[in-house]
């Protein structure tokens, strides 16, 4: 396609110059050929010249410019198609990992609750033993101690203290200290008190009786309840 303008042009030039030859020699056969009589043929002929050569060149232009086929704007569709899926995996990715994460935290949370539930048994448990290891120390204490002086260890502590330790003892036990608890009239109030204790099984047995009365309460009718 060049190459057939590029012969147009030259096509084009030389049919100018043969048209400035053959006016050329119209008028030296007349004998009009003079300077200025070139000068009006070669303005003349310029605007012509210059119009040919530029459709020609504007031809040129045209046929040279880049065209888009059908087929690379296809391209550019599938392209672009294929972009968006691209993002959209991508997203769906990142959503899966942040799910994934999330789930991996709660997991990690409950494990941890469950961890720290476990430390506090345990740590209850360990509590518990210490306070039953200390009471039995505390009893064996008070058994090898003569009467008295037990007493007046026990005067140091308080009456539910007193009725923990004495409980566990043997009966025999119990009663010397009981014994020893009224030949002191400091102490005979608290004796007295220790005994009573005793028999009512204090602190356990309110404990589970007020307990029971809260279930029977909690269980009984409304109608009941409110009469």
């Amino acid at each position: 396609m060049v190459r057939l303008l590029m012969v147009l042009i030259g096509v084009v030039s030389a049919v100018v110059v043969m048209a400035e030859l053959l006016a050329g020699a119209l008028l030296w056969s007349r004998g009009a050929l003079d300077r200025n009589t070139m000068r009006e043929i070669r303005r003349a002929l310029s605007p012509a010249v210059a119009k040919a050569t530029a459709e020609t060149e504007t031809a040129a232009e045209t046929a040279t410019a880049p065209s888009i086929s059908a087929q690379e704007i296809r391209d550019a569709r599938v392209k672009r198609v294929l972009d968006l899926d691209a993002r959209e995996n991508e997203l769906q990715l990142l959503k899966r990992l942040t799910t994934d994460l999330a789930n991996q935290l709660i997991s990690e949370r409950q494990a941890f609750d469950e961890l720290k539930k476990s430390f506090r048994k345990d740590l209850n448990s360990q509590a518990e033993k210490a306070a039953s290891d200390a009471t039995e120390q505390s009893r064996s204490i008070l058994l090898a101690s003569p009467p008295e002086e037990a007493v007046q260890r026990l005067m140091g502590l308080t009456l539910d203290e007193d009725v923990e330790l004495m409980r566990g003892l043997p009966e025999k036990s119990i009663a010397r200290l009981l014994g020893a608890f009224q030949r002191d009239d400091k102490a005979a109030e608290r004796g007295q008190k220790i005994f009573e204790a005793l028999y009512h099984g204090d602190p356990a047995v309110p404990l589970l009786n007020a307990t029971q009365s809260r279930i029977d309460e909690s269980a009984a009718p409304t109608g009941r309840r409110g009469g």
